[in-house]
């Protein structure tokens, strides 16, 4: 059954090289940014080479200024 897609899948690149062309590149590309994707998310919480603790790390939202006389 194996052999029956890949003698298919062959026979249509000989046919419409073009097609399969950007279909398989479009299939790479595709599972290329999932990849990064999800490494950089994980990589992102972990405690990674140069940030040993990143788990102690502290993350601030926003910081504000406020004078003493106004209280603004």
């Amino acid at each position: 059954m194996i052999w029956l897609y890949l003698k298919q899948s062959f026979q249509l690149m000989r046919e419409k090289p073009y097609l399969s062309f950007i279909t398989i590149l479009g299939t790479g590309l595709a599972i290329g940014l999932i990849m990064i994707y999800l490494t950089s998310h994980r990589s992102f919480g972990m405690d990674v080479a140069p940030e040993v603790n990143r788990h102690r790390t502290l993350y601030v939202k926003w910081v504000g200024v406020e004078s003493k006389e106004t209280g603004h």
